[in-house]
């Protein structure tokens, strides 16, 4: 009797199991799950930008990726790691993301975000000027989370409404110019070093660099890029040699910029007084005034003893909203790429919106702080077209 009774638990027990036996391989593959952890919900996208996922729970019941841009299927892959790179173009828009985990050939796990759009006010006859604007307190240090309403812009003198603000992270486009000039023979080494640490930290996955060297001639090595060890392989090759053609690297780098490129910026390296460009001091800075874009200087080893070379970067840092930074020893140079790298990841967009009825010409602008006292970079002109 008692062997009947085992056999009839055992029984009961097997039928249970039987039973129970899709509820638990349902929930055993609902304990996979996939997630997206780059781009983020607050990011805005450009350019090509990488698609991570993660894989929650049992990765290896996981057969196949699929991948998804505003609905449409556009890659598969079939093992780990999950990373896709996609080219969104140039133009930072809105953009869903969407990727289908598959678990024996059916979908079991999904996950999708929607990127930040920047919206143009796409009114026929509007332009949107937007003027890229640091704060640095007392001691030089840039200040980190102002809101737009801290804010007032002026356009010759009248205030304007800011209609565009952006604190957060915009794709940086920046292009860099690096001095190879012959001055530079015996530090040109320890430069081309820190300047890769340098780009190494200041771009990140949705932004773009440039990269032009220059001595008596302009030298392009890169155009706006996201591969950084292709800007590594072109300062490596570098070599000191010939004179200094400043202006002329500074007017080609404007021309490296294309409309939808939002956060520009030209960071230059320079250790001597331009005496080779075709352009000269006065068309340079009248270029720098319409070219809505900071540029920071830092000037180095024998130009701080050039007190023209000092006072024209500084004048460019002025009527660019820049600045301009001394590095008396090469090694200096860290220090001040750790600096301009602070003042660009803290900088602010302020937007505003003019029609077609606006005054053509030069307009100047100023930003000021409602309330607080602090030195507010920006920069201060605008031209527009006839």
């Amino acid at each position: 009797m008692k062997l009947f009774h085992e056999q009839i638990t055992i029984l009961t027990s097997l039928l249970l199991f039987l039973l129970l036996l899709p509820a638990l391989c349902a929930f055993a593959e609902d304990n996979v799950h996939i997630k997206i952890i780059s781009p983020t919900e607050n990011d805005t996208i450009a350019g090509k930008t990488r698609i991570i996922i993660d894989i929650i729970g049992d990765k290896e019941k996981i057969e196949k990726v699929e991948f998804y841009i505003d609905k449409k299927f556009v890659h598969v892959v079939f093992e780990p790691p999950y990373v896709f790179t996609f080219d969104f173009g140039l133009t930072p828009a809105e953009r869903i993301i969407k990727v289908l985990g598959y678990v024996d050939g059916l979908v079991k796990t999904s996950d999708a975000i929607r990127t930040k759009a920047y919206k143009l006010s796409y009114l026929i006859g509007v332009k949107l000027v937007e003027v890229h604007t640091s704060v640095l307190d007392r001691k030089s240090v840039p200040i980190k989370g102002l809101y737009k309403n801290e804010f007032i812009v002026f356009d010759n003198d009248a205030e304007q409404k800011i209609t565009h603000f952006d604190r957060e992270k915009v794709p940086l486009y920046l292009v860099l110019l690096l001095d190879k000039s012959a001055s530079m023979k015996y530090k040109i080494e320890t430069a081309k070093e820190l300047t890769k640490k340098f780009i190494s930290g200041i771009i990140g996955k949705t932004d773009y660099i440039s990269f032009i060297a220059f001595d008596d001639e302009i030298h392009l090595m890169n155009r706006f890029t996201q591969n950084t060890s292709d800007i590594f392989t072109s300062i490596d090759s570098l070599q000191a040699e010939g004179g200094t053609a400043l202006n002329d690297a500074i007017a080609y780098s404007y021309s490296l910029f294309e409309p939808g490129m939002r956060r520009k910026t030209i960071i230059i390296v320079t250790d001597g007084k331009d005496e080779s460009s075709h352009l000269n001091a006065s068309q340079m800075l009248n270029l720098c005034r319409k070219g809505g874009m900071p540029i920071f200087s830092i000037a180095q080893g024998q130009g701080l003893n050039v007190k023209e070379l000092k006072e024209y970067l500084q004048l460019i840092a002025e009527n660019t909203g820049g600045l301009t930074i001394t590095a008396e020893k090469i090694k200096d140079l860290k220090k001040s790429f750790d600096y301009i790298e602070e003042v660009i990841k803290s900088q602010y967009l302020l937007g505003y919106e003019v029609h077609d009825n606006y005054p053509k010409g030069w307009h100047y602008i100023q930003v000021k702080l409602k309330t607080m006292k602090h030195t507010v970079l920006y920069t201060p002109t605008m031209y527009l077209e006839e």
